[in-house]
């Protein structure tokens, strides 16, 4: 069996932070058929990958989106801890964009943290 290429290894290294930082919470490494809240899904960003013609690596762009149970101020002050945490725990600096709203097909809206992470990955030959 082949190793991942750097997209899966990426979305691979990101999925056991999240599990390493929130063990109490469930991590999805995609976007699942279903959402039971509160959990962690890994998301892809644009572009997803980006090349670095000096140095052979690859950028990959993916991002940790923390979904809340609920939209009331409980739920918003849970997604303050919780994003605190990951900053905390995963990185030192990174942009935290405003929390927003997911509309998934089961007709629920859910609040939501979004938390870029880019992953350069080095691809080597054996």
């Amino acid at each position: 069996m082949s190793s991942p290429g750097p997209i899966g290894w990426a979305r691979a290294d990101l999925a056991a932070q999240l599990v390493a930082a929130l063990p109490d919470m469930p991590v999805h490494p995609a976007m699942p058929g279903r959402i039971n809240t509160p959990c962690a899904v890994i998301a892809e960003r644009s572009p997803l990958a980006e090349p670095d013609q000096i140095t052979g690596a690859i950028t990959v762009h993916l991002e940790a989106v923390i979904f809340a149970h609920g939209l009331d101020p409980a739920a918003v002050a849970w997604l303050d801890t919780t994003t605190d945490h990951l900053i905390a725990e995963l990185w030192d600096v990174l942009p935290a964009p405003a929390y927003g709203t997911v509309p998934l097909p089961d007709g629920q809206t859910y609040l939501v943290s979004r938390i870029p992470v880019d992953t350069t990955v080095t691809l080597t030959t054996d």
